[in-house]
């Protein structure tokens, strides 16, 4: 291999294997069909696929509770040429989206080459570094979901600033860091941990030295507070719809964090099995299944041992692990975690910590380990082209999903819906009666039943799923919002119960708390109007329950 950085072919020989090894691993993807969050993301969006909006309407607002307008720029000029090909006929091609994900993944394995190098690795080391991060299994799910660009994008832009940071020897190189940080935090907000990963690859570089370097990491901190402040804004944790029901308490947070930095760390060793749905939720974590804290525990020991020798390498691969990986950890908590804390796409900045393990290894132990190492990559390889093939559908996705976690509710809610739209009721309500079962207090179960026995014809069967659905839907609104007026959240609470009113809009319970919050609040006028919804109906049949529908005046 020195040979050919000595003749001046080691780059270009580095970057064919690396984009034959993407290709080899991920090409089968190339023409797989949007799945159910590409079809909402990509093409339904007013400015992406459907393009009735502008440009400027990915950049001035948020949408779907998500603020990663370089992201959504991509898809649109994804979406342009996909439109170009097919001559505006028919759907929209999926092929432009796939290929968009492998050219930047190819984009940061190079990245990952240069950085290795960067540390004084050699050749041979560096190459297998960046062919653990282009081939490992995790790389899946990023690479073949089309809505997978924001991970993909947001490390290869992540990648570049850490580059150009060590790499810069003028102004315009600082600049061009700076640039490259705010981009990939506005294409993936978890990005924002850009400023502790520079720290911990600047700290064992000869790049400390230089006092622009940490200027420039200041302003990366600038650009990372504003993208927590707007990804705070616009991605509530409380959510009527999609929110967590279950936020664990400061002093049990730690517990979820250790447990998703353990399963991350035993996915890199051990990636089987795969899936997007790994159902490590707060609460079954709290509630005992930490089968992951002793790995975490032996980890820690066998570093702890390690740091006596101190392979910088090993620090800095292990910092840089816990810096990239901090932000979906579940120490602060996001809007995934109702179905799972980790996931796979999560770990693909984080996988160039194991890209510096291994070319660390490679030089430490430059025969044994280099052949070992190889092995390895090609078993990660052979896996990675297996796990491609679930992605091709909705249903082999979920299917695989199930058979790696047969308590995924996500899963049975997805083939349900499927076989509900190709009329296959029998399997659809089997499935809606699976997820009622894992989920008993969620409404969605329910309410899918009620719609299978209305498409089969049974309607009343029908109406009593629907509104078992819905009271179930309206009464954990209003539980929700309790907690947040007890919490003196007053504007998340009154979301939570203008929504209820929404689903029920006669009910006492209903009416009589959103009135108080108003009056509460200082909105006499509308907490008026609610009051007279509640007057005595002429009607002496009407239920005059606390919990009842208001008839009358109110219908």
């Amino acid at each position: 291999m020195e040979w050919l950085k000595q003749k001046g072919w080691y780059r270009l020989v580095a970057v064919f294997l690396l984009t034959f090894a993407v290709l080899a691993c991920f090409g089968r993807a190339l023409h797989y069909e949007f799945l159910s969050d590409d079809t909402d993301n990509i093409a339904r969006h007013p400015a992406v696929g459907a393009g009735t909006e502008s440009l400027w309407s990915i950049w001035s607002q948020p949408y779907e509770r998500m603020y990663i307008p370089v992201t959504y720029t991509v898809w649109r000029m994804e979406a342009t040429l996909a439109k170009a090909v097919a001559k505006h006929q028919g759907p929209l091609l999926t092929t432009p989206f796939h290929a968009g994900n492998f050219l930047l993944h190819i984009g940061a394995c190079c990245l990952v080459l240069l950085l290795l190098q960067a540390f004084g690795f050699s050749g041979s080391a560096s190459l297998l570094g960046a062919l653990c991060f282009a081939v490992h299994p995790l790389q899946t799910e990023p690479v073949c979901w089309a809505t997978g660009l924001k991970d993909v994008l947001g490390g290869f832009l992540s990648l570049l600033a850490l580059w150009c940071l060590i790499s810069a020897r003028t102004k315009a190189g600082f600049i061009a860091a700076t640039l490259a940080a705010v981009l990939a935090m506005l294409a993936k907000p978890s990005s924002a941990c850009l400023p502790l990963l520079g720290i911990s690859l600047l700290f064992f570089h000869r790049q400390r030295r230089s006092t622009s370097a940490w200027l420039t990491l200041f302003g990366w901190s600038l650009a990372a507070a504003a993208t927590l402040g707007i990804t705070k804004s616009v991605q509530p944790i409380v959510d009527p719809f999609s929110g967590l029901e279950f936020i664990p308490k400061l002093n049990q947070r730690w517990l979820v964090a250790s447990d998703a930095l353990a399963f991350y760390a035993h996915k890199m060793i051990w990636p089987l099995p795969l899936s997007f749905d790994y159902g490590r939720t707060p609460e079954s974590v709290l509630n005992g299944s930490f089968s992951h804290l002793g790995l975490l525990i032996c980890l820690i020991g066998a570093l702890g041992l390690i740091l006596r020798r101190r392979p910088w390498w090993l620090v800095m691969a292990a910092l840089y692990f816990l810096f990239s990986l901090a932000p979906v950890s579940g120490l602060v908590p996001f809007s995934f975690q109702r179905i799972s804390t980790v996931t796979d796409r999560y770990a693909y900045l984080a996988l160039f910590g194991l890209a510096l393990v291994t070319a660390g290894i490679s030089d430490h132990f430059p025969k044994v380990g280099r052949s070992a190492i190889t092995g390895v990559i090609l078993a990660f390889a052979l896996l990675t082209w297996r796990s491609t093939g679930a992605w091709k559908d909705s249903d082999s996705l979920f299917t695989q999903a199930l058979k790696s976690n047969p308590q995924s509710w996500l899963a049975h809610e997805a083939l349900g819906g499927t076989a509900l739209k190709r009329g296959d009721l029998g399997v659809a309500l089997n499935h809606f009666v699976a997820e009622q079962n894992l989920q008993p207090n969620q409404p969605n179960a329910l309410t899918m039943i009620g719609l299978t026995f209305r498409k089969a014809g049974a309607a009343d069967k029908a109406d009593f799923y629907l509104k078992a659905g819905n009271r179930i839907f309206v009464n954990r609104l209003l539980s929700e919002a309790q907690r947040l007026i007890d919490e003196g959240r007053m504007k998340d609470a009154e979301r939570f119960l203008r929504v209820a009113k929404k689903f029920s809009p006669h009910r006492r319970k209903v009416i009589i708390a959103l009135e108080a919050l108003l009056r509460r609040q200082g909105d006499t006028n509308e907490a008026d109007q609610l009051m007279r919804l509640l007057q005595p109906s002429p009607n002496p049949e009407q239920a005059q329950g606390p919990d009842s529908e208001i008839e009358g005046k109110g219908k």
